[in-house]
């Protein structure tokens, strides 16, 4: 009897249990996440634009001077973009890098440009987009590589590489240092000036006193000029004055 009593128990603990879990998966479970966005390390990443399926870009470098860009002088890139979709974008700017061709390590900036053109439906535009070599690299090859940046009608971001490959730099002209005309004629009177000082004041600075005595006019050939000088005759006195 003991025994049918035990294991009635132990349906009826069955099933309690199985109604309290049935239970359970009724109620609505609040499962909204409490963490802090911030911590968030995806969010720290910077967002990656990536090109539209529309757009077709093509480029070509426009050197200033035989095949290589010198360093310090503004070159020219040529970039177009075909829209072949039925959507307008914007295209808002065109910047660029240096790297290195060994390591791909970026060694400078080229200056951003900024547009602000629209791309129609089916339309083509072209946009030339200068350049400046930084002063700071080294002659050499470079890789170097364009980007054009531009959005839809919903603001949203879309970015296309118009251009990547190898150019060689090399050393820019040298500046001429030259002094402006009013520099130079400051200068002039300047030098003028101490000339025409000096001259006035050099005989006050020697001390030499002046001389007053006759200048000798008399030649070398000149006899009279070795001979002492002849004392004036003295007058004679007559008889008649000596008796008086």
């Amino acid at each position: 009897m003991a025994r049918y009593v035990l294991f009635a128990t132990l349906l009826l603990s069955s099933a309690a249990v199985i109604a309290a879990d049935e239970g359970l998966h009724d109620i609505d479970i609040d499962r909204t996440d409490l963490s802090d966005p911030a911590l968030n390390a995806d969010l720290d990443k910077p967002k990656t634009l990536l090109p539209h399926s529309d757009v077709e870009p093509s480029s070509m470098m426009l050197q200033p001077v035989g095949e290589s860009l010198p360093i310090g002088v503004p070159s020219y890139l040529l970039v177009s973009l075909a829209n072949l979709g039925p959507k307008m974008f914007n295209v808002t700017k065109i910047n660029g890098i240096v790297s290195d061709v060994k390591s791909g390590k970026a060694l400078a900036n080229f200056t951003r440009r900024m547009y602000g053109d629209p791309l129609g439906p089916r339309e083509q535009r072209s946009f030339r987009y200068p350049f400046v070599p930084n002063k700071k690299l080294s002659p050499g090859e470079y890789q170097m590589t364009f980007s054009v940046f531009y959005a839809n009608r919903d603001k949203e971001g879309f970015s296309t590489e118009v251009y990547s490959g190898k150019q060689v730099l090399v050393a820019g002209p040298h500046e001429k240092s030259e002094l402006p005309l009013t520099d130079i004629a400051m200068a002039i009177a300047l030098v003028l000036g101490l000339a025409i000082a000096y001259t006035s004041l050099a005989p006050l600075l020697s001390g030499a006193p002046k001389s007053t005595a006759p200048v000798d006019t008399r030649s070398a050939a000149d006899p009279s000029q070795w001979l002492p000088a002849a004392s004036s005759p003295k007058k004679k006195k007559s008889p008649a004055a000596k008796r008086t």
